[in-house]
Protein backbone atom coordinates (compact mmCIF):
# COMPACT_ATOMS: atom_id res chain seq x y z
CA UNK A 1 0.00 0.00 0.00
CA UNK A 2 0.91 3.68 -0.79
CA UNK A 3 1.35 6.04 1.81
CA UNK A 4 -1.63 7.61 0.14
CA UNK A 5 -4.09 4.47 0.34
CA UNK A 6 -2.54 4.53 3.85
CA UNK A 7 -3.91 8.55 4.43
CA UNK A 8 -6.94 7.58 2.70
CA UNK A 9 -8.04 5.02 5.23
CA UNK A 10 -6.59 6.93 8.37
CA UNK A 11 -8.73 10.13 7.17
CA UNK A 12 -11.77 7.61 6.37
CA UNK A 13 -11.88 6.33 9.88
CA UNK A 14 -11.86 9.85 11.33
CA UNK A 15 -14.75 11.04 9.76
CA UNK A 16 -16.60 7.84 10.59
CA UNK A 17 -15.85 8.25 14.38
CA UNK A 18 -16.48 11.65 14.12
CA UNK A 19 -20.05 11.42 12.78
CA UNK A 20 -20.72 8.48 15.18
CA UNK A 21 -20.02 11.01 17.43
CA UNK A 22 -22.49 13.31 16.05
CA UNK A 23 -25.28 10.89 15.90
CA UNK A 24 -24.67 9.53 19.39
CA UNK A 25 -24.91 13.39 20.78
CA UNK A 26 -28.37 13.51 18.76
CA UNK A 27 -29.53 10.46 20.30
CA UNK A 28 -28.36 11.26 23.85
CA UNK A 29 -29.36 14.79 23.75
CA UNK A 30 -33.08 13.86 22.51
CA UNK A 31 -33.40 11.44 25.13
CA UNK A 32 -32.64 13.80 27.85
CA UNK A 33 -35.52 16.63 25.44
CA UNK A 34 -32.82 18.36 23.46
CA UNK A 35 -33.72 19.06 19.93
CA UNK A 36 -31.35 16.36 17.72
CA UNK A 37 -30.54 18.45 14.82
CA UNK A 38 -29.19 21.36 17.19
CA UNK A 39 -26.81 18.52 19.09
CA UNK A 40 -26.09 16.41 15.98
CA UNK A 41 -24.45 19.19 14.36
CA UNK A 42 -22.75 20.14 18.34
CA UNK A 43 -21.73 16.61 18.46
CA UNK A 44 -20.22 16.84 14.27
CA UNK A 45 -18.48 20.17 15.53
CA UNK A 46 -17.66 18.81 18.57
CA UNK A 47 -16.27 15.34 17.89
CA UNK A 48 -15.56 12.89 20.70
CA UNK A 49 -16.56 15.76 23.12
CA UNK A 50 -19.67 15.78 22.25
CA UNK A 51 -20.81 13.34 24.18
CA UNK A 52 -19.12 14.17 27.24
CA UNK A 53 -20.93 17.98 26.80
CA UNK A 54 -24.21 15.68 27.15
CA UNK A 55 -23.43 12.88 29.42
CA UNK A 56 -21.58 15.28 32.02
CA UNK A 57 -22.69 19.15 31.75
CA UNK A 58 -26.01 19.22 30.59
CA UNK A 59 -27.66 16.11 32.16
CA UNK A 60 -29.13 15.83 35.58
CA UNK A 61 -31.29 13.54 37.26
CA UNK A 62 -35.48 14.06 37.90
CA UNK A 63 -36.26 14.29 41.44
CA UNK A 64 -39.49 12.91 40.93
CA UNK A 65 -38.93 10.23 38.22
CA UNK A 66 -35.00 10.15 38.24
CA UNK A 67 -34.66 10.00 34.68
CA UNK A 68 -32.05 12.19 32.86
CA UNK A 69 -32.71 15.61 32.27
CA UNK A 70 -30.75 18.77 30.71
CA UNK A 71 -30.84 21.03 33.16
CA UNK A 72 -32.49 24.04 30.49
CA UNK A 73 -35.74 21.85 31.13
CA UNK A 74 -38.62 23.03 32.96
CA UNK A 75 -40.75 20.04 33.04
CA UNK A 76 -39.66 16.22 32.78
CA UNK A 77 -39.87 14.64 29.19
CA UNK A 78 -40.31 11.10 30.98
CA UNK A 79 -43.25 11.63 33.55
CA UNK A 80 -44.04 15.39 32.68
CA UNK A 81 -43.90 17.11 36.12
CA UNK A 82 -42.43 20.18 37.18
CA UNK A 83 -38.55 20.03 37.71
CA UNK A 84 -37.25 22.41 40.20
CA UNK A 85 -34.43 24.79 39.77
CA UNK A 86 -31.12 24.51 41.07
CA UNK A 87 -30.92 25.79 44.67
CA UNK A 88 -27.74 27.88 43.19
CA UNK A 89 -26.32 28.16 40.29
CA UNK A 90 -23.25 25.54 39.59
CA UNK A 91 -21.18 28.09 37.37
CA UNK A 92 -21.64 31.09 39.06
CA UNK A 93 -23.29 34.14 39.37
CA UNK A 94 -22.77 35.30 35.44
CA UNK A 95 -23.90 32.21 33.75
CA UNK A 96 -27.15 30.20 33.63
CA UNK A 97 -28.79 27.77 31.88
CA UNK A 98 -32.02 28.64 32.53
CA UNK A 99 -33.43 32.12 31.36
CA UNK A 100 -35.59 32.47 34.65
CA UNK A 101 -33.04 31.93 37.13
Amino acid sequence: MTPIDWLIMIGGSVAAIWMACGVWTAIAATQRGGRPLQWAAIGLFLGPLGPFVVLKVLSRQCPSCQAHVMRTLLVCPACGKDVPRLAENPDGPLWTYRRNW
